[in-house]
């Protein structure tokens, strides 16, 4: 997929299916979808792969402790998985 098309891709998955019930100002979803879906294309995930609500979750978890920008939610987020990237990455390796 290609960068643009990943963009037109995410577009329509926001982070407020995760929300459950949770109430945030309609700015702080934006910016908590953004950081969602960055995430999401950093860690090379599909619209239905397994880590997709954990990722969620930790976004909306961050949001709920405070953290109101893209950027802080994208980078502390994408710190809790590097696990997976890794992974992720070791696997693309190896398949060429």
């Amino acid at each position: 997929m290609s960068g643009g098309d990943y963009e037109r891709w995410w577009t329509g998955m926001p982070i407020t299916p995760f929300l459950a019930g949770r109430t945030f100002e309609e700015e702080q979803i934006t910016v908590m979808s953004a950081a969602f879906a960055d995430t999401c294309k950093a860690l090379g995930l599909d619209a239905d792969h397994a880590l997709m609500p954990l990722v969620a979750q930790h976004v909306v978890g961050l949001g709920q402790r405070g953290v109101k920008t893209r950027a802080v939610l994208y980078l502390l987020t994408l710190e809790e998985f590097k696990p997976y990237r890794q992974i992720a990455r070791r696997r693309r390796a190896a398949n060429g």
